[in-house]
């Protein structure tokens, strides 16, 4: 391992070392460590299996899977119906709790997709 040495400093009486160590090769054991984890998911394990494996957040593991295309993130996945279905609620008065419980996502979400006012009035008319 190489060290960078960065400065000495005195504490309570006694002098201290302050060093960073990098590692020779970090960035190709992740790139590593990225393929085995997509090799992994497409073999059936799940997301939970594989943040046990490799020591690191499920959350981690499905930033991987979404950046190396094995996965799309979540929010992509809603359908272009469940996105009208909450615009329909919302005209209707429900609250954004009760709407992101019929359609199965969190209150922040149906907030999200109301701001963002992807589908106008017209493309909730004729159903």
């Amino acid at each position: 391992m190489n060290t960078v040495f960065l400065r000495e400093i005195e504490l309570f009486g006694f002098k201290v070392s302050l060093a960073i160590r990098r590692g020779v090769g970090r960035i190709h054991r992740t790139r590593n460590r990225n393929e085995k984890v997509v090799k992994d998911y497409k073999l059936g394990n799940s997301i939970r299996e594989i943040a046990d494996k490799y020591g690191v957040t499920v959350g981690r593991i499905s930033q991987i899977l979404v950046e190396e295309g094995a996965r799309s993130p979540r929010w992509s996945r809603m359908t272009s119906r469940q996105r009208k279905l909450i615009y329909k609620l919302d005209r209707k008065g429900l609250s954004k709790s009760e709407i992101g419980r019929q359609v199965g996502v969190s209150r922040t979400r149906v907030r999200q997709i109301l701001q963002d006012g992807t589908f106008q009035q017209g493309d909730l008319t004729g159903e």
